[in-house]
């Protein structure tokens, strides 16, 4: 698909075809083109666990209050890990600056347009029960659990909603 289009249609999917799973191969596959995005010094600073097994789809879903989760058959759940940078970056950046949480939204960009990029709907999940996703998948503490992404077929009658944005003479300046 042309990337144009590709940003066009994808969205976040609020209603699951209950009748359709994306099979197993298809879901890695959608991980597995994630996995390339760029992170600071390829320091690569996540962990994704896919949860598309029925049964444990099926308790991990309590971890998410909004109701469209009911139908989704699998769940991307992104930790963050400890970012190892080079010394020499960290010496010009002092602030402290997160790299590690701007390579994690970028991973989720890459995430959600490999999706789409496949028929799948996918929907951000920013969140949830803490706790429970962490017992449920063996969680550690020292992995900062940062986002968590809905996946799977869009229902039929799931249109594509138009894109409201501000105007660019907002948001864009040329310099």
């Amino acid at each position: 698909m042309h990337f144009n289009d590709l940003v066009t249609v994808r969205q976040s999917c609020r209603k699951y075809d209950p009748e359709r799973k994306p099979s197993e191969a298809a879901l890695l596959d959608v991980c597995r083109t994630a996995l390339l995005a760029p992170s600071a010094c390829n320091s690569q600073p996540w962990r994704v666990r896919l949860v598309q097994s029925p049964e444990r789809v099926a308790r991990i879903r309590a971890a998410f209050r909004f109701p469209f989760c009911k139908d989704v058959p699998a769940f991307a759940v992104l930790t963050e890990t400890e970012a190892k940078l080079n010394p020499s970056v960290m010496e010009k950046f002092p602030d402290g600056r997160r790299f590690a949480e701007i390579d994690l939204g970028i991973f989720a960009a890459h995430l959600t347009l490999a999706a789409a990029d496949r028929g799948l709907g996918s929907c951000l999940i920013g969140m949830f029960d803490e706790p429970l996703l962490r017992r449920e998948l063996g969680i550690p503490e020292e992995e900062r659990i940062q986002l968590c992404v809905a996946l799977g077929f869009p229902a039929a009658d799931d249109s594509i909603r138009p894109k409201v944005r501000k105007n660019p003479e907002e948001t864009l300046i040329v310099c």
